[in-house]
């Protein structure tokens, strides 16, 4: 029934149907690729969104500060990129720790490495 709705809406005859068979016509045939086309990028629109709202994909800035960070950040890069591909990652190259603190409060940072001490008001902060 749908089939028919959408033959009346187009204008068209998609299938040539008989008792024994189903067959696409020649407009039916113009008709499929461009619908295939967009009903895969349909399907890659529904995943990109589901994606990103499961925060697989978006930007993340990281602003760093010290050599301590030379070692630990190559590796973490690595292994958050190959599990989550969908995110980029910005690096902001080297900072001081109260400059990278300060970017991380106001929300230009998502996250800053810096040595311990923190003693910045409003930053959480992990080891």
């Amino acid at each position: 029934q749908q089939i028919r709705q959408l033959e009346k809406e187009l204008g068209v005859q998609l299938f040539r149907r008989n008792t024994r068979s189903v067959r696409l016509t020649s407009a039916g045939e113009s008709f499929l690729e461009p619908v295939r086309t967009v009903l895969d990028d349909l399907d890659t629109a529904v995943r990109a969104a589901r994606s990103a709202g499961r925060g697989e994909y978006g930007r993340v800035t990281i602003g760093f500060a010290g050599a301590s960070s030379h070692e630990t950040l190559p590796q973490l890069t690595r292994a958050v990129r190959a599990a989550h591909p969908g995110l980029e990652l910005v690096m902001t190259g080297q900072t001081y720790a109260n400059t990278a603190l300060s970017r991380v409060a106001d929300g230009s940072l998502d996250l800053g490495f810096v040595r311990l001490p923190v003693t910045r008001p409003g930053v959480a902060h992990r080891v």
